[in-house]
């Protein structure tokens, strides 16, 4: 078993895979400026820390010093600002959270006396920004044209990572996840915000016409991803995603069907505002063969069984 640092731990994805990993079996450093009262994605571990192998810092990636990395195998790299909409009133902020932290971090594997741990960093789809529907579904090698602020520093950090891995022979592997979801997600992401809507009866808003697309991807299968990353050691940039793309219209109305065959009654509809900034045209079909072909990766499960998993938990949490 592999000890193994998660920087971004207390999470959405953190949570999941710090439970997973300490649930197989390894030996996990949990990493993140949230109080460890407040890391309540990671109670099922924190409550039971000294029966397991189990350590949580309260840092954050900002202030990592040689003797968070000197005694692990592998560092898992989440952390990050990632609300587009703070990124666009507090771009500053967004870049020293989202740039600065990795630089900081690779150039902590540089310092003499470290044995560079294995470096797997969490990237984002929206580094492809506007991609022309001639060049989709977009591959790992498509030009890289982000369109707001967050994906602008995920595209600097990607960038940091490959320049120190190749100027310092260092291990990195970059996974660009597309948009996630699931049980205890973040509230202000775009699906929660359709479920709670849809379970409390009221409209769904769905910003402009609805016709931007993503590849929305449950966290499981983010989870599997990574986890393949782990077993197979390779270097490079892995699109993990659903290999499916869905408009936003479409999500909207596949929520309010799912929570409508749960039982609940609802007198939910789809109603539309004002765009976005950054988001008329975009449209994204994501390609997850290099990562089928070579990590083994396919999703565990489809965007119907996620969305039912997702809304049973948020029927009960709401």
């Amino acid at each position: 078993m592999a000890a193994i640092a998660v920087v971004g731990a207390a999470g959405f994805v953190g949570g999941n895979l710090v439970k997973a990993l300490v649930s197989d079996g390894h030996r996990v450093k949990g990493i993140d400026l949230v109080p460890p009262d407040g890391a309540t994605r990671l109670a099922p571990v924190m409550d039971k820390k000294r029966d397991l192998e189990f350590e949580y810092v309260w840092k954050s990636a900002l202030d990592l010093a040689e003797d968070d990395i000197d005694d692990v195998d592998v560092v898992i790299y989440l952390a990050a600002q990632a609300d587009v909409p703070l990124g666009i009133s507090s771009p500053t902020f967004t870049f020293q959270q989202n740039v600065m932290s990795v630089v900081h971090y690779m150039d902590l594997l540089t310092r003499p006396g470290i044995e560079p741990p294995r470096t797997i960093y969490m990237s984002s789809e929206s580094v492809y920004g506007v991609v022309p529907k001639e060049f989709q579904p977009i591959r790992e090698d498509a030009p890289l044209n982000p369109t707001n602020a967050y994906a602008v520093s995920k595209m600097c950090a990607e960038a940091v990572v490959r320049a120190y891995a190749a100027q310092f022979n260092l291990n990195a592997t970059v996974l660009r996840s597309t948009t996630l979801y699931g049980p205890n997600s973040r509230t202000k992401q775009v699906v929660p915000i359709f479920i709670r809507q849809a379970l409390q009866g009221k409209d769904i808003t769905v910003e402009g016409d609805g016709s931007q697309s993503r590849d929305f991807n449950y966290v499981g299968n983010m989870i599997r991803g990574i986890y393949l990353a782990l077993e197979r050691d390779l270097p490079g940039t892995f699109n993990i995603g659903s290999g499916r793309e869905v408009s936003i219209k479409e999500l909207a109305e596949k929520v309010i069907e799912t929570v409508r065959g749960l039982g609940v009654e609802t007198e939910s509809k789809v109603v539309f505002g004002p765009w976005r900034p950054g988001e008329q045209g975009v449209q994204l079909s994501v390609s997850i063969d290099k990562a089928r072909d070579l990590l083994g990766y396919t999703p565990l499960l489809t965007l119907e069984e996620g969305l039912h998993e997702t809304v049973r938990w948020w029927a009960k949490h709401i």
